[in-house]
């Protein structure tokens, strides 16, 4: 598997490492994961189609 080394801000990786102890998920899954969902939204942007977050019955 391909490795890269990657440098982080002080915030970016506090954020990455609370989500590693909330998930118990490694940095490198998570990592991977947040690839994958940014690549699938991303994809679906292109077919003309929008991400919306819900709260209640509001769309954000």
């Amino acid at each position: 598997m391909p490795r890269i080394n990657v440098t982080f801000n002080e915030k970016a990786y506090e954020a990455l490492s609370k989500l590693e102890k909330k998930s118990g998920v490694s940095k490198s899954e998570l990592l991977r994961n947040a690839i994958a969902l940014l690549d699938y939204v991303e994809e679906r942007k292109e077919q003309g189609e929008k991400l919306a977050i819900i709260r209640g019955n509001r769309v954000k």
